[in-house]
């Protein structure tokens, strides 16, 4: 009985370090896109940029390029991500470490926004870097722009936590602004267009909740039994208006 014991830990051992208990690389899925758009693997010559396409899934340290009339949409997880023309990015990390999903972006030009849809007791240690910047989540929905020597973070709600890049720190709330450059951190007063933009953040979140929302509807309902013959709403499919998948 021992030897069989012993046979089976011997074997377990050995599949675990093959790596066929291994864990799969994390994606992020495009899913939209709106006019030129490219992206470049890890370790593939500067100029080998491939069109990206709505279902195209991106691993890490994958660099995308956005047109500058052009804009994508990417999902992972609990988190969406808005690209904005002009906009040069690198998915720098995406990894599990025990049960916190680290996410890692590199913005090199352009700007982004990010939508938080779930936060489950600081599961999610989300951050982008700039240049001169590092923007760490710590609520919902924000902005980030590298245009020159400086990065200007928005939030529209949430909690954000910036610091530059010698370790200065501050706490951004709903409304609140701030510009990092290698000078320091300034606090500019919002103005029209600013507010605009929170506005329209605001309005495109909430759009990413309903998706999140008929997508989980759908899911429950495909779970469901099916109603019986005869029985009202009998032959209609369960998740007729489920969101996207």
């Amino acid at each position: 009985m021992k030897s069989k014991l012993s046979w089976l830990l011997f074997l377990l051992l050995l599949l675990l370090g093959s790596g066929l208990f291994a864990q799969q690389p994390l994606t992020v899925e495009v899913i939209h896109c709106q006019g030129p758009l490219f992206f470049r693997g890890p370790e593939k010559p500067p100029d080998a940029w491939e069109v990206l396409t709505a279902g195209t899934r991106l691993g890490v340290e994958t660099t995308i390029r956005v047109g500058d009339t052009s804009s994508a949409e990417l999902i992972l997880a609990d988190f969406c991500l808005h690209l904005n023309p002009e906009t040069q990015l690198i998915l720098k990390n995406l990894a599990v470490e025990g049960e916190t999903l680290r996410v890692e972006l590199h913005l090199l030009s352009g700007g982004i926004w990010s939508k938080i849809m779930k936060t489950l007791h600081n599961l999610l240690h989300y951050e982008v870097v700039t240049p001169t910047a590092v923007a760490g989540v710590e609520g919902t929905i924000f902005s980030v722009d590298y245009l020159g020597e400086a990065t200007e973070i928005l939030v529209a709600e949430g909690t954000v936590a910036v610091r530059d890049r010698i370790g200065r720190k501050v706490t951004l709330l709903a409304k609140e602004k701030v510009k990092v450059t290698s000078s320091g951190i300034f606090h500019p007063a919002l103005n029209a267009e600013d507010k605009e933009r929170i506005e329209r953040m605001k309005q495109w979140g909430q759009a990413q909740d309903d998706i999140s929302h008929k997508s989980d509807v759908s899911k429950t309902g495909q779970q469901k039994t099916a109603p019986q013959k005869g029985s009202k709403g009998a032959g209609k499919g369960a998740s007729g208006k489920g969101g996207p998948k």
